[in-house]
């Protein structure tokens, strides 16, 4: 495909209003990702002239329909005129407030991105756990300095800090005018005591909103552990009753809808194109007629439940055949039952975040308060006439300055820092840093699975065992002694009464 061909590509999207491959994709499962890729990008062999790609990509991206949208293409503009080739969407992680998505030069496959940031994951989690430094660095360094996968990149990308340093900055040059020349101040005075109280409510606000997001987050990373368990102890349970193709069908099938099921939930993070056909061909967790079914359902919670009914249908028929007992069928059930159950609940913490006049209410006395404590501290500080009798030097006005604008701008990213803090904590299964590792958690429940499933029994003969037992020390006065076995070791007394 040429590139006046992929330049038509990229006006068609704008046409369409800004539908992305992944808006294509979710409306008709017919087409593979591939020609929906080829459609949109152009074929691998091809080599489009950098404006029209950059112009094509930006708009199968953010649109054009708006004058947002088409700030944000300007802004991806620069960004890939600075950094490079930009990744198409679904290679790249599209986050709210920075343009980490064009972080890389070079396109890597889709599931090479999911691993990447994975493998992200995986170093910050060693990291928090303390278990691992870095070539003689102190682990205080390395968390305190570190950028990646931080608050810092977020907070500094939040329009709010930037536009109260902004007001510090233009009201304390303004004041510091006013007393060098004597000027009356056309400033009204608030002070800060007064601008303090409103922060201490805003404080009680943020704490608790921040608070229920931990406890959402922790809560879904129960769940995550919880549904992990289940597919192990049907493994084992199935490993015990059936062993044969039909329990490494249905271990299949547990598989499937466990990556399914994370496929579904919250944003694109995890989809079918850079998570589950990736999954499936890896570990073969479904046959053709299997996974058009589950296309022609969606990737969803749908496709989800009706894996588990698969698996309900085969336990029961199994029991019906007497292959199965009733006590055994029922545990089984009762395994993914459970398992369907910890997902769904996964699943309505998505579809119920926090209430939106609640997290209105936060912003809204954010955005107040430290606007007012920016302009408080600026017009507040810099009254030079009235604590002293001559006036201050430029050198220690610029340190007063300084002073004040580090506290303005802690202060700014305190608050905007425990707000982004909660935001992130509420979608535990995302693409950012700090969300749980679900290609981790997956590929070992997949293979724990299946070696239980290969799993060997050794059964001593009865001589070797009883020569075992023997070989064991003895339980203590009052059970049977058996001459030859070895004498209890019991901890020296601390004390005698």
């Amino acid at each position: 495909m040429s590139g006046d061909v992929h330049g038509a590509m990229g006006k068609s999207l704008e046409q369409q209003g800004g539908v992305t491959p992944q808006d294509e994709l979710d409306a008709g499962r017919g087409r593979s990702a591939s020609m929906i890729a080829m459609s949109a990008f152009g074929t691998p062999q091809s080599q489009p002239s950098e404006g029209k790609r950059r112009t094509s990509i930006t708009m199968s991206l953010f649109g054009t329909a708006n004058p947002k949208n088409r700030l944000i293409q300007g802004l991806a503009n620069k960004v890939i005129k600075a950094r490079g080739p930009i990744l198409n969407k679904s290679q790249i992680w599209v986050e709210p407030t920075w343009c980490n998505a064009f972080a890389t030069n070079k396109v890597l496959p889709t599931f090479q991105a999911v691993e990447l940031r994975e493998r992200d994951r995986r170093r910050l989690l060693a990291i928090a756990n303390r278990s691992k430094q870095v070539r003689g660095t102190s682990i205080y360094q390395e968390i305190v300095l570190r950028i990646k996968g931080t608050m810092f990149r977020l907070i500094i990308g939040v329009w709010l800090t930037w536009v109260v340093v902004l007001i510090f900055i233009i009201v304390r040059s303004v004041r510091i005018w006013e007393v060098s020349m004597g000027v009356q101040t056309w400033f009204i005075i608030i002070d800060i005591a007064d601008v303090t109280s409103l922060g201490v409510v805003l404080s009680f606000f943020l704490t608790f909103y921040g608070a229920e997001a931990y406890s959402r987050f922790k809560i879904q990373w129960q769940m995550g552990c919880e549904c992990e368990s289940r597919v192990i102890n049907l493994a084992i349970l199935i490993r015990a009753s059936f062993p044969d193709e039909t329990g490494h069908r249905m271990l299949r099938y547990m598989n499937a809808a466990h990556c399914l099921a994370f496929s579904g939930i919250g944003d694109c993070a995890y989809n079918d194109v850079n998570f589950f056909d990736h999954m499936n061909t890896v570990y073969k967790l479904l046959t053709v007629e299997e996974l058009e079914r589950v296309r022609t359902i969606g990737v969803s919670g749908f496709s989800f439940r009706e894996l588990v009914a698969w698996v309900i249908m085969i336990i029961e028929a199994q029991r019906k055949k007497g292959a199965l007992g009733e006590i055994a069928a029922s545990e089984m059930k009762l395994q993914v039952l459970r398992f369907r159950n910890f997902f769904d609940t996964i699943f309505k913490h998505h579809e119920q975040p926090i209430p939106y006049v609640y997290g209105n209410f936060v912003y809204t006395i954010t955005v107040v308060y430290l606007l007012l404590f920016s302009y408080a501290v600026a017009v507040n500080s810099t009254d030079f006439a009235a604590t002293t009798d001559k006036p201050l030097g430029v050198g220690s006005i610029a340190f007063y300055f300084l002073v004040h604008f580090i506290l303005v701008f802690l202060n700014a990213f305190f608050v905007i820092g425990l707000q982004r803090l909660a935001a992130q904590l509420q979608n535990p299964f995302g693409g950012d840093f700090e969300d749980i590792a679900v290609l981790s958690n997956v590929k070992f429940t997949i293979t724990a699975a299946r070696r239980i499933m290969a799993s060997k029994t050794l059964l001593p003969d009865i001589e070797q065992e009883m020569e075992m037992q023997h070989a064991r020390p003895h339980l203590g006065p009052g059970f049977d002694h058996t001459p030859g076995l070895l004498e209890p070791e019991f901890p020296e007394p601390i004390c005698e009464w």
